[in-house]
C-alpha cells in the first residue's frame, strides 16, 4: 500500500509540476491549449504566476513526500486539497460564468478523480493507523 501510495503522490506531483510551471512560466501556451486566450493584463498575469507558483511549492513537497513515507498522510490531505479546491473552483466557474468546453470539462473530472482517490487513500491511511494494538495483558505468555 505504501508503494502505490508514493507512486500516485509522484505522480500528483508531476501532474503539479507540469500545471505549475505552464501557469507560471507559459500561461499564454497553458490557456492556448485549453481553447482559451490570455489578456495581457497585468493584474491577471500576476495572479496566474502566483497560483502557478503556489503549484510548484505544492509539487516540491508532493516530491519530497514520496521518498520519505512518514509525510505520505500530509502529502495525500495536499493532494485533496490541491486537486478537489481546483475542480471545485471550476464547477463555481460553470455555475456564476457558463457552460465550459470539452477541454476544460475533462480537466475537471480529472482533478476531481485525483482529488477523490486522494481522500480515498488517506481514509484508507488513517484506518491503517488507527488499529487497535493488542496490550500487554491480552497476550498469552
Amino acid at each position: 500500500m505504501v508503494n502505490a501510495t508514493r507512486i500516485f503522490i509522484g505522480a500528483a506531483s508531476a501532474v503539479l509540476f507540469a500545471v505549475g510551471g505552464m501557469l507560471a512560466f507559459a500561461p499564454q501556451a497553458l490557456y492556448h491549449q485549453a481553447g482559451g486566450a490570455l489578456a495581457s493584463d497585468i493584474v491577471l498575469s500576476s495572479d496566474i504566476r502566483s497560483g502557478g507558483t503556489l503549484l510548484l511549492a505544492c509539487a516540491g513537497f508532493l516530491a519530497f513526500a514520496a521518498l520519505r513515507a512518514v509525510h505520505l498522510g500530509s502529502a495525500l490531505a495536499l493532494t485533496a486539497l490541491a486537486f478537489l479546491g481546483y475542480g471545485a473552483g471550476r464547477l463555481v466557474s460553470f455555475v456564476l460564468d457558463g457552460q465550459m468546453n470539452a477541454t476544460l470539462v475533462a480537466i475537471t473530472g480529472v482533478e476531481w478523480a485525483i482529488g477523490l482517490a486522494a481522500l480515498v487513500l488517506a481514509w484508507r491511511q488513517s484506518r491503517g493507523l488507527r488499529r487497535p494494538r493488542p496490550s500487554m495483558a491480552a497476550r498469552p505468555a
